[in-house]
């Protein structure tokens, strides 16, 4: 049996499946994976138990335009897998993209999918973001939902919120 703790034997287990035999968190417990010019940042946060995955989308070409929009996609998570998109206090701001998911509750192909929902939202944002403002301004409907949907959120009388 291992002496190694859960992460760092789940991360050797997801790098092994990637065929990336070398990839280990550092001293710091952080990693970084490039898939098609994307890096995807892993965290291992032993304080609270979590892997973190998180990306910088970069500053969105459309500006401040999108920052609708971005808060409307953080509503239960509908359009984003499950993740967050946040502002960094740069000059512009960069959106940045964060997933969590305790360690406990992953094993390798679990966390295998989880990456890879995660690099999928990461496109999908990434493409949305490069693009410039319009004049009606970019709407939830151009990403669909984790299910499949088409994104959208309606409003019931009353203000009760449905897919």
């Amino acid at each position: 049996m291992s002496n190694l703790d859960p992460s760092t034997t789940l991360l050797a287990e997801f790098a092994q499946r990637l065929g990336l035999p070398d990839l280990a968190f550092n001293e710091d417990g952080f990693c970084s994976v490039s898939v098609d010019g994307l890096v995807i940042e892993m965290r291992d946060d032993q304080s609270s138990g979590h892997c973190l995955l998180f990306s910088d989308l970069g500053p969105p070409a459309a500006g401040e335009a999108i920052y609708l929009t971005l808060l409307q996609a953080n509503l239960f998570w509908r359009t984003t897998s499950g993740a967050t998109l946040s502002l960094t206090d740069d000059e512009p701001p960069h959106v940045v993209m964060a997933y969590a998911v305790e360690w406990r509750s992953l094993d390798g192909s679990r966390l295998e999918e989880m990456f890879e929902r995660f690099v999928q939202a990461v496109e999908d944002w990434q493409e949305l973001l490069a693009r410039p403002a319009q004049a009606d301004g970019p709407g939830l409907d151009v990403i669909g939902g984790p299910d499949g949907g088409d994104g959208r959120w309606t409003r019931e009388p009353g203000g009760s919120i449905r897919a």
